[in-house]
C-alpha cells in the first residue's frame, strides 16, 4: 500500500479484515477485553499465541525473579507441546521445533488513562493492573508461541510452520534472508532464552533465532537482555557450557542438580525446576511402558497366548454348532 504510485499497484495491495482489537490498546474497552477474565481466549483470537499464561501475584514478591515467575506457565506449556503430535511431525520432516515465549505489560495504558483522569481529562477510570485481592494478575501476561523450522530444498531459505497458522500480515518483523524480505508475526517477534539456571531473562537475536535450523545454530547465538541489568552478576557456574547445549534436544535448559543445589538461590527456580523435571520423567515413564509393551507383543510368550485364544475361540464355535441342525420341510 505505501509503495503504491499507481492504481493497478494499488490493487494489488494486500488487505485484512479490520478488527478492533488488534494493536489498539489506548481503547478502554479494548484494554477491558485484553485484562478481564476472559483475556487468555480474546489474545490468542486477536494475535493468533498458541498459549497465553498468568501468575499469583504472591510469586512477585522477589523482585530479581519477577518476570521469570511470570514465564512460568508458558515454560511448562512449552514442555508439554514439545511433545505434541505437531513437534513430532515437524521433527519427522526434518525441522526443528522452536517454543517462543516471551512476556508482555499492558499497565503503561493503564497509567497513561489514570494520569489523564489526574488531569481531568478523562472521568470515571479504574485501574485495571490493581492484583490486590486477586488469584492473578490482570496486566502482565506470558505467551508461547510454536512453530517448525525447516530447509526449503529448493531455494536454500527457511520454512516456518506455525502450530496456529499467521491470519494477520499486519504487525511483526521483517527478516532478510537470500536478499528478500520475509515478514514473522508480532508473536514471534521476541523470544527468551529458556535457561532455568538463571533469573536473569535474555532474549535470542530474532533474526538468528527464526532463521536457525538445527540445535548447533541455536546454541551459538548471542543473547541479550531488554533492559539494564540491574544487580550482581551472573556466576560463570550457571553459564552453559557449548558442548553440553548441543546435546539439549529440549527449548528448555534444566539447571543440573549439582549446580541447583550449589549455586542457584531463588526459590522460583528451584519449583520450575522441579515441575519441569516432573514432566520429563512421567514421559520417559510412557516411552518405557510403550517400548515394554511393543517388545512384549513380538516375545513368544505374547505369541503363546495369543494362539490359545485362538483355539479356545475355535473349541467353542465347534461345541455351538454341534447342537444345530438343519430343518428340511418337504412339501408334497
Amino acid at each position: 500500500f505505501a509503495n503504491a504510485v499507481n492504481e493497478e499497484q494499488l490493487s494489488k495491495a494486500k488487505s485484512v479484515k479490520f478488527d478492533k482489537r488488534f494493536f489498539n490498546f489506548e481503547d478502554p474497552e479494548v484494554l477491558d477485553q485484553m485484562t478481564g477474565a476472559n483475556k487468555r481466549q480474546v489474545l490468542k483470537e486477536t494475535y493468533g499465541f498458541d498459549f497465553v499464561g498468568v501468575t499469583s501475584p504472591d510469586l512477585l514478591n522477589a523482585s530479581d525473579a519477577e518476570k521469570i515467575s511470570h514465564m512460568r506457565s508458558c515454560v511448562v506449556d512449552c514442555k508439554n507441546a514439545e511433545r505434541s503430535k505437531f513437534a513430532r511431525e515437524c521433527k519427522r520432516k526434518g525441522g526443528i521445533f522452536k517454543c517462543c515465549i516471551t512476556v508482555f505489560s499492558f499497565s503503561v495504558f493503564d497509567t497513561t488513562r489514570q494520569k489523564l483522569k489526574e488531569l481531568l481529562l478523562i472521568r470515571n477510570f479504574e485501574s485495571k493492573c490493581n492484583d490486590e485481592g486477586k488469584n492473578e494478575t490482570s496486566c502482565k501476561i506470558c505467551t508461547g508461541s510454536y512453530f517448525c523450522s525447516s530447509l526449503n530444498r529448493d531455494n536454500g531459505t527457511t520454512d516456518t510452520k506455525y502450530m496456529t497458522e499467521d491470519f494477520n500480515n499486519i504487525g511483526g518483523i521483517n527478516v532478510l534472508e537470500h536478499g528478500e524480505y520475509k515478514r514473522y508475526p508480532l508473536k514471534v517477534t521476541w523470544c527468551v532464552n529458556q535457561d532455568l539456571c538463571s533469573v536473569k531473562v535474555k532474549y535470542y537475536d530474532t533474526e538468528k533465532f527464526l532463521l536457525a535450523l538445527n540445535k548447533k545454530e541455536i546454541c551459538e547465538i548471542t543473547t541479550l537482555s531488554l533492559v539494564a541489568e540491574k544487580g550482581p552478576e551472573v556466576k560463570k557456574q550457571l553459564f552453559e557450557k557449548p558442548e553440553d547445549c548441543k546435546k539439549r534436544r529440549s527449548n528448555i535448559r534444566i539447571c543440573p542438580k549439582k549446580v541447583l543445589q550449589d549455586y542457584v538461590t531463588q526459590g522460583v527456580l528451584i519449583k520450575l525446576n522441579k515441575k519441569i523435571l516432573k514432566i520429563v520423567n512421567k514421559n520417559k515413564r510412557k516411552k518405557r511402558r510403550k517400548r515394554k509393551k511393543k517388545s512384549y507383543k513380538h516375545s513368544k510368550k505374547f505369541k503363546h497366548k495369543k494362539k490359545q485364544r485362538k483355539r479356545k475361540r475355535r473349541r467353542g464355535k465347534k461345541r455351538n454348532g454341534k447342537g444345530e441342525r438343519k430343518k428340511i420341510r418337504i412339501e408334497i
